[in-house]
């Protein structure tokens, strides 16, 4: 048996989805992994795992059609050559394309992953993308015809593909827990000494609430000046809502936060903070970042809005603040410096849930199940580092 899984950039095929290759890899599956390069260290992790890899060239944010439809073509040859049995996508245009080049193949068994709809998912008349929104209405029709199975990360996005006429049946549609977190690697960690120290972890995008993240920061300084506000997550200037180098360095500049930049390992920062932060407005599906905090050990603070919302039992094992507002996400914040004795027991709540909802393990139970993969286990199981 052989899979073909197509991803939007290489870091997330061991970042987010090395567990379960390595569980299809348990099944004796032959895998193969296509996606555009992005760290070096990904195609030798790949190598040592015995995993063959096609580099992809395209721009997931980019809206050039003959860019597309080279990279259409780019997919129809690797399937052509490798002759699969099965494919597996996510992201947006690793779904359309991939599933567009799927149809050609009769037997071939197609899954996609939608992991989060972002801006596809407004249907402002006003939305300058608005054409953009309308070509992709017809390429996921198109793509998703007869298509085996469709995983999602919350019922919401569901309902918004059916609304759509993307797919017509529910049936086709699984809901898991996010991508799942390994809470085996994601260990628990001790609060540190000192300063209470918040932490974002995202790409740099406004929708993800930096500013809003930025702006919260002033009003807590001014009655709590000695706490500290950490950003990690790489530039994506490629998208309309990029937050700029200059951005940053202003805020950086007024003493609101640090910008650690970006890392493969953001465990040592987890370990770092005391409470973490993520305001997103961005249509999320479930957010790993959270996840990975969570599993950690750390009070969450983020917004009442789809994907994030499914995280935080509010009261709990964290805060539920109202998205885009400033007030309310300073006001979580001081409320999580004034209460030191829940930031605890909020913390102990969220790897309690990590461990229970979010394991990776049982996260991809549910893929392998619907994918009716168990009958292909083999007597002799190997296993990877």
């Amino acid at each position: 048996m052989k899979i073909v899984i197509i991803a939007s950039n290489d870091f997330s095929l061991i970042n987010f989805r090395k567990e379960l290759i390595l569980e299809f890899r348990n099944r004796g599956f032959n895998i193969v992994a296509a996606a555009p390069p992005e760290l070096p260290i990904v195609r030798r992790e790949l190598s040592r795992l015995g995993i063959k890899y096609y580099p992809l060239a395209f721009s997931k944010n980019g809206r050039n059609p003959i860019k597309d439809i080279l990279f259409f073509f780019s997919l129809l040859r690797i399937l052509i050559k490798e002759k699969p049995d099965y494919l597996l996508s996510y992201t947006i245009k690793p779904v359309i394309y991939g599933n567009l080049a799927g149809r050609f193949f009769k037997n071939l068994k197609r899954y996609s992953i939608i992991s989060g709809l972002g801006y596809i998912a407004n249907e402002d008349e006003l939305h300058p993308k608005k054409l953009t929104l309308r070509i992709i209405d017809i390429l996921y029709r198109m793509s998703l015809k007869n298509i085996n199975g469709l995983f999602f990360q919350n019922y919401e996005d569901v309902a918004f593909f059916l609304k759509k006429e993307y797919i017509n049946s529910p049936a086709i549609a699984q809901v898991t827990m996010g991508s799942g977190v390994n809470t085996r690697h994601f260990t628990k960690e001790p609060f540190p000494w000192g300063t209470f120290r918040f932490l974002l972890v995202s790409r740099l995008l406004r929708s993800k609430g930096i500013a809003i993240y930025a702006d919260a920061a002033r009003i807590v300084k001014t009655k709590f000046p000695s706490v500290e506000f950490d950003l990690l997550g790489g530039y994506d200037l490629s998208c309309d809502d990029a937050i700029t180098p200059d951005e940053i360095q202003n805020w950086e500049k007024e003493g609101l936060f640090h910008y650690r930049g970006t890392t493969s390992d953001v465990r040592p920062y987890l370990k770092e903070s005391t409470a973490f932060v993520l305001p997103s407005y961005y249509r999320e599906g479930i957010p790993r970042s959270i996840m990975e905090a969570m599993a950690t050990g750390r009070p969450i603070i983020t917004t009442d809005a789809i994907g994030c919302r499914n995280t935080v039992k509010h009261g709990q094992n964290g805060l539920l603040v109202k998205p885009r507002d400033v007030q309310s996400l300073a006001d979580a914040m001081i409320y999580l410096i004034e209460h030191p004795d829940e930031v605890k027991t909020m913390g102990e709540k969220s790897r309690q849930m990590a461990v229970d909802v979010f394991e990776v393990t049982e996260v991809n139970k549910v893929l392998l199940e619907y994918m009716d993969l168990e009958l292909h286990v083999p007597v002799s199981v190997q296993t990877f580092a």
